[in-house]
């Protein structure tokens, strides 16, 4: 027993007297990166002697400084930030800014007076609205209008629109129609008059001016297209206009008027660039500057009101006083005493509408 505890003493003393990190006791506290092979035994004692001291390559001690220096750089950068983001500390005072001169120091995340007015001024010379020094036009600023002046532009609108159809319903008229018999038959672009937009143009009054008579401009242009597109595509779809060339006693019938019916019998295939408020709404916001769009109200106010005094309009109108005549080749008496006439053509003499004037009322604003 003795012999066994003296020797147990004997392995902890050994134990005790080893160093815990032997790299700890003979690593050169001067050189920071682990020796070469030639600074070893495992090299000869020539290349050894002649290669000691040189324990870094020449492009490891390079990337060492560049890494040294791009981490002071870093971490001046991140001072000078978090130096400027501190407000006014508790003592009352600003808090001094370091000296970052030769650094490149990030922008404040919140920015300061001083930044956002050098920024506002940038963008401002730099916007396509002051560049060169012109002035801004009506079509790239447009401030908006206030509900007073959006109520006398409908209203001066509306009038004007109701003047130049007048004025067309007065000068429209039809032609290249055929006859056959009692039936008259017209393709698209038989129905001819004036366009639109001149006339309301000159129904507007002269102290129209800058945003209202570009907004008016516009519309007038939007609903003259529309009304365009309607009348380019009226058709006269076999209509019983002359019921006496079904049986005319004679070599060619006799000019007579057609028997009146309404606009409406008369199909449009765009009839609904008219009649419906949203394809009138459509229109007159594609026609208005980009700038003049957001003025919703007033366009929806116009297009639901055009449209509404157009459906009126259009189914009181009556087509009348189209005097129609042509030849009855099958006219041989004693034998065939009266027949139809065949490819009867029209006189294109205005008026041949007939209607209420276009009364077109603001419905909503």
């Amino acid at each position: 027993m003795a012999a066994s505890a003296a020797k147990t003493k004997a392995m902890m003393r050994q134990t005790t007297s080893k160093p815990k990190n032997r790299s700890a006791e003979t690593a050169d506290p001067s050189a920071p990166f682990k020796k070469s092979a030639f600074e070893t035994k495992q090299a000869p004692a020539s290349e050894r002697e002649a290669f000691k001291g040189q324990t870094l390559t020449p492009n490891i001690a390079e990337r060492t400084a560049k890494l040294e220096a791009a981490q002071t750089t870093k971490g001046a950068s991140r001072t000078a930030v978090a130096v400027s983001k501190v407000g006014v500390p508790h003592g009352g005072s600003k808090a001094p800014r370091l000296s970052t001169v030769g650094t490149k120091v990030k922008p404040p995340a919140v920015a300061t007076a001083e930044y956002t007015i050098a920024k506002t001024r940038e963008f401002i010379s730099n916007s396509p609205v002051t560049r060169g020094g012109e002035p801004p036009s009506v079509s790239e600023v447009f401030p908006g209008f206030t509900f007073l002046e959006r109520r006398e532009l409908a209203v001066l609108l509306l009038d004007a629109i109701s003047v130049a159809v007048d004025r067309w319903t007065d000068e429209a008229y039809f032609d290249d129609l055929a006859i056959f018999a009692v039936h008259a038959n017209g393709q698209p672009g038989c129905l001819n008059g004036p366009a639109l937009d001149p006339a309301i143009r000159a129904a507007l009054p002269a102290s129209l001016t800058g945003q209202k008579e570009v907004m008016a401009k516009s519309v007038a242009e939007a609903f003259s297209d529309s009304f365009a597109l309607w009348q380019a595509n009226v058709t006269v779809p076999g209509l019983p206009w002359y019921p006496a060339f079904a049986f005319w006693p004679g070599p060619e019938a006799d000019p007579m008027p057609n028997v009146p019916s309404p606009l409406g019998a008369c199909v449009s295939q765009y009839v609904t660039k008219m009649v419906v408020p949203f394809e009138l709404e459509g229109a007159i916001s594609s026609a208005v500057p980009a700038v003049m769009r957001e003025e919703r109200v007033l366009i929806r106010s116009l297009a639901g009101s055009l449209s509404r005094a157009f459906a009126v309009w259009r189914s009181h109108a009556t087509v009348q006083n189209v005097i129609g005549f042509g030849p009855v080749p099958a006219w041989a008496p004693p034998f065939v005493p009266a027949h139809s006439v065949s490819e009867g053509s029209v006189v294109p003499e205005p008026p041949h509408i007939y209607a209420s004037p276009f009364r077109s009322r603001l419905f909503s604003m």
